[in-house]
């Protein structure tokens, strides 16, 4: 799935992703964050290369998720045919985060609090069917 980026706020110079799933039994689970990115950038593609700054995010850099893994590593909620939910938090940055590719989320999150001009949250729902024999 692309993500598809609209209105951002003037005077926005980068833009920043989290994807996370907020009921990880450790607790919340990143998988994926994703810093400076171009404001002009109006959409970010669904396969995006594990490189440290893969050419979909335009100039952008990505960090370790929560397998300590480079870039995305997909969403698997537990296996019990409920719908978790997951987040997708775009940041609009008032500057570019002096951050290196590669990081993981601490230094990126703690450079957003001074960095975010706005931000938006949204929520979306996966699910697992449980295995077969499994009620």
């Amino acid at each position: 799935m692309a993500i598809e980026i609209t209105r951002v706020p003037p005077p926005t110079e980068a833009l920043a992703l989290v994807f996370e799933y907020p009921n990880s039994v450790g607790g919340t689970f990143t998988h994926w964050v994703a810093w400076n990115i171009p404001a002009s950038v109006s959409r970010i593609p669904s396969a995006i290369e594990q490189a440290a700054q893969p050419a979909g995010l335009q100039g952008g850099v990505q960090g370790l998720n929560g397998i300590r893994t480079l870039g995305y590593v997909g969403a698997c909620p537990p296996p019990t045919g409920e719908s978790q939910p997951y987040w997708f938090t775009l940041y609009a940055l008032r500057r570019q985060l002096e951050i290196p590719a590669g990081s993981d989320r601490d230094p990126v999150d703690e450079a957003l609090e001074s960095a975010t001009l706005a931000s938006r949250r949204l929520e979306t729902w996966f699910s697992r069917r449980p295995p077969d024999g499994d009620s």
